[in-house]
């Protein structure tokens, strides 16, 4: 497994598949699998693109007024089944994460911010005084209907790649 690892090329040769990175090659002699940006699908041997690429949103409480467990009992991650999704998990010094939404450029930090602190009061009313103490966003990406996009290219040594989590990445890791 090599995590956080950019592939620059893919290769499939008869003695199987070689991923070169900036920093060396590996060789797969049985199979590849990736989970896939929007930005690298074109290192794939069926370049047809599927997704889009999107804005996510995410903010961390200061510590709550009341304890996380009233809000979180199991200490569970969670996330909604609407189209633009919530989705939060309790984190240390009783505090939440909570993120969501998902939009086509990147929101300045204030709008993330207010956005994320609405959220919030929405789905947990029972929380008074909620301040934000770090929010930030990321680019991920999204398939038009929503529903993660597995393929298999290659002929005698698989490559297996999984993209397009729009936004329900947790729920779908699974595959």
């Amino acid at each position: 497994v090599y995590e956080q690892t950019e592939v620059i090329a893919i290769e499939e040769a008869e003695d199987g598949v070689y991923v070169r990175t900036a920093t060396g090659t590996v060789k797969a002699r049985k199979s590849v699998v990736m989970a896939v940006h929007h930005a690298s699908f074109k290192l794939l041997p069926q370049k047809k693109q599927t997704t889009l690429p999107f804005y996510t949103y995410v903010s961390t409480t200061a510590p709550l007024e009341l304890d996380i467990h009233e809000l979180l009992p199991e200490e569970h991650p969670v996330y909604d089944t609407q189209f633009q999704i919530d989705y939060y998990r309790p984190v240390t010094q009783n505090r939440l994460l909570f993120g969501g939404q998902g939009t086509g450029s990147c929101w300045s930090p204030e709008r993330t911010l207010n956005y994320l602190k609405n959220r919030i009061h929405t789905v947990f009313p029972q929380l008074k005084q909620v301040e934000i103490d770090f929010v930030w966003s990321g680019t991920t990406d999204l398939t038009v209907n929503g529903a993660v996009d597995s393929r298999k290219f290659g002929s005698k040594f698989p490559i297996y790649a999984v993209h397009g989590w729009s936004g329900h990445g947790v729920a779908q890791t699974v595959r």
